[in-house]
């Protein structure tokens, strides 16, 4: 398993509760949404990863959070959560050989 014991990789269930919270003006500074900083109420340090697309290049660096969900949308795809610029969430679905960021919550 990817996640320690009582933890689980997020649901789109779980992304859309968190998305309630997390709308930020000007660009998605983190300075700008507090919701977002470690203090904030959300609890989610939303870090601008990027991610490795499936042929190995990688994109988006330091623009937008890209994030694995643990739904399947098929046997070499699955759905991924993103977030860009004025809190903009989209989801997904990717080939599984890509790389994105994880996150791991509390049962």
């Amino acid at each position: 398993k990817l996640c320690p014991v009582g933890w689980h990789v997020p649901t789109s269930s779980d992304y859309s509760y968190l998305g309630q919270f997390l709308w930020c003006p000007n660009q998605w500074e983190v300075s700008n949404c507090p919701d977002l900083l470690p203090e904030g109420r959300s609890g989610f340090l939303a870090l601008k990863g990027g991610q490795r697309r499936f042929f190995g290049s990688f994109e988006s660096v330091g623009t937008a959070g890209f994030w694995w969900k643990a739904t399947q949308y098929s046997s070499a795809d699955a759905y991924d959560h993103r977030m860009y610029g004025g809190g903009a969430q989209f989801t997904f679905d990717t080939k599984k050989s890509a790389g994105k960021s994880i996150r791991c919550i509390k049962d």
